[in-house]
């Protein structure tokens, strides 16, 4: 169990791009990207 210990990052706002960022909302906001629940 010690080899998953520090496995997650915790990532912030500061790691993803702007296009990035852009690309995901076009996504959501065309259905292309959802909630699968």
């Amino acid at each position: 169990m010690e080899q998953f210990k520090n496995r997650y990052v915790r990532r912030s706002q500061k790691d993803y791009s702007l296009p990035f960022k852009l690309a995901v909302i076009e996504g959501v906001e065309s259905g292309a990207i959802g909630n699968l629940a």
